[in-house]
């Protein structure tokens, strides 16, 4: 299980390789998900809105985390279908690397 530090690092590496923070987040309701999503937009609002508005005139300042219903990942089932296909097509994938 990763705590709040932990996905806040592969957070900061994530923007870091993209270049962007994105402006929507959905995920379900981890407590280091609910804990990141606090400090995250504290960074946000901690910014040079007016310098970063100057270099990125596109920027957008908003920033939401929808977190799913708890005890109801049903209700999320086209994400859960992806899920699952990524995780099939990596077991494959993998599974195939190892055997040659």
């Amino acid at each position: 299980m990763m705590d709040t530090n932990s996905f806040l690092r592969a957070w900061r590496r994530f923007t870091a390789t993209r270049g962007v923070h994105p402006a929507k987040v959905f995920s379900d309701g981890g407590a280091n998900f609910v804990g990141a999503h606090t400090l995250i937009k504290e960074w946000i609002q901690s910014w040079d809105q007016h310098g970063v508005q100057v270099q990125f005139p596109n920027t957008l300042f908003d920033f939401q985390w929808k977190f799913n219903t708890p005890t109801a990942s049903h209700m999320n089932g086209v994400v859960e279908s992806l899920v699952n296909s990524v995780r099939k097509g990596l077991d494959a994938a993998i599974t195939n690397y190892t055997r040659s």
